[in-house]
């Protein structure tokens, strides 16, 4: 089968030529997961010599026993070269109106701990982020390098919920979908019933 070119449509849908025959354009690649919408989370940690964090949209429930979680991040990251040195973390699952957060602790060249954010250093050490509602302490269990990213994979050792979680309009999250941040709205209960 000959490869499409740049512009040849395929059933309605512009395709782009793969760089290497077994693998999909990098292209279509971000476009297609950019069409899936991602949670976004703020994490924290301290590598000794202050505090340290980073947004991020690859956050992933990994197991329930033991409870383990993680993300990716590139390793390319400034912020990561500091963070891989923390024995434990804070995940600060992002509410619907805490874009503004999400912003700060991914922009590069700037104190993200500095006056626009509020936090304080936990018992244990890590930054807590005090305005979001939902977070999850971990202990860093594994660093896994894939390609251009690292998984971290984490244990959870202490959470705390958003006590507000029957009030749909509080507890909705942010997401990021086509580089921009958004949220669900509201929306009514799923009749499937929870597998995970």
């Amino acid at each position: 089968m000959t490869p499409l070119s740049r512009h040849e449509p395929h059933h309605g849908h512009r395709r782009l030529r793969a760089v290497h025959p077994a693998e999909v354009h990098p292209q279509v690649f971000r476009a297609a997961l950019g069409a899936h919408p991602a949670g976004v989370v703020v994490v924290t940690g301290s590598d000794g010599e202050g505090p340290v964090g980073l947004t991020a949209t690859s956050f992933v429930s990994i197991s329930l026993s033991p409870p383990l979680v993680g993300f990716a991040v590139a390793t390319t990251s400034s912020t990561w070269a500091r963070l891989r040195h923390a024995d434990s973390m804070v995940i600060h699952l992002l509410g619907h109106d805490q874009d503004a957060i999400a912003a700060t602790f991914a922009t590069q060249h700037i104190d993200r701990f500095g006056e626009q954010t509020t936090w304080v250093p936990m018992v244990t050490g890590e930054p807590l982020l005090t305005d979001v509602r939902t977070w999850l302490r971990c202990r860093t269990e594994e660093h896994v390098a894939l390609g251009d990213h690292v998984l971290v994979v984490a244990r959870v050792l202490d959470a705390r919920v958003d006590e507000d979680t029957a009030d749909l309009p509080a507890a909705a999250p942010l997401l990021y979908h086509r580089r921009g941040y958004r949220t669900t709205g509201l929306l009514a209960p799923s009749s499937v019933e929870e597998t995970v």
